[in-house]
C-alpha cells in the first residue's frame, strides 16, 4: 500500500524530524494528536505526489473535522 505522505516535526532550535509516512491527512493528524504531548513542535506532512507541504497547526481542537480543516495550509513547493 502506498504511502504518499511523509509527517515531519520542526522541533525548538528549528532541527526538522522524520516521523512517519502515513497514508492520508486524517491519519497524520491523529498520529501528530498522538505524539505531540511528548514531542512538541510544529508538524507538517510532506506530499510526495504534489510536491507540497501541509501544515498541521496544535490548535486544542479534535482531529481534522468542522474548523480545524480550515486551518490547515498547504505550501506548493514546485515555485520555490
Amino acid at each position: 500500500m502506498s504511502t504518499p505522505l511523509d509527517l515531519f516535526v520542526t522541533e525548538s532550535g528549528g532541527k526538522v524530524r522524520w516521523v512517519a509516512a502515513v497514508r492520508t491527512l486524517e491519519e497524520a493528524q491523529s498520529r501528530v494528536e498522538e505524539v505531540a504531548m511528548r514531542s512538541p513542535g510544529e508538524y507538517f506532512v510532506f506530499n510526495q505526489e504534489s510536491n507540497s507541504r501541509i501544515h498541521l497547526p496544535l490548535d486544542g481542537s479534535t482531529g481534522m473535522r468542522g474548523s480545524r480543516q480550515k486551518s490547515i495550509v498547504e505550501e506548493n513547493l514546485h515555485d520555490k
